[in-house]
């Protein structure tokens, strides 16, 4: 979670320089495969899944990356992708947190400074894994 974060934040570019864009990547355990940014969250995302979709990607095993706040939309569009988990280093509605409890969806808040909070499903967290899960 940590290294992953650390390696989005570090390919965030258009952020640094404008510092009003926000990323979606989607990435295995060989890397990430696609990123992008757009000033709209919801936009970045949506980009993100139509690139999924249009190359025919199984996001089963896959974990989204996003740059910022974490609203429901944002999960409802994890659980259509299909991915097991987001991580961000923003803060998760608690509507957010409902949705990806009740779709098998590992949520990840706070992903920064080598910190992060757990708000669902801390089991999909591969085992031996540094953690700090926040209860909710």
């Amino acid at each position: 979670i940590i290294d992953n974060m650390a390696r989005f934040e570090a390919n965030s570019c258009l952020f640094r320089r404008t510092g009003g864009m926000h990323g979606a990547a989607i990435a295995d355990a060989g890397g990430f495969l696609a990123r992008f940014d757009d000033v709209g969250r919801h936009n970045a995302m949506d980009k993100l899944v139509g690139w999924c979709l249009a190359n025919g990607v199984d996001a089963s095993d896959k974990v989204v990356l996003f740059s910022g706040r974490v609203p429901w939309g944002i999960i409802d569009r994890v659980v259509k992708l299909g991915a097991y988990a987001i991580i961000s280093p923003g803060a998760p509605t608690d509507m957010s947190i409902k949705i990806a409890g009740q779709n098998q969806i590992m949520l990840v808040g706070f992903a920064k400074n080598g910190e992060f909070n757990i708000y669902a499903h801390e089991e999909l967290l591969s085992d031996g894994a540094e953690k700090n899960a926040f209860a909710v």
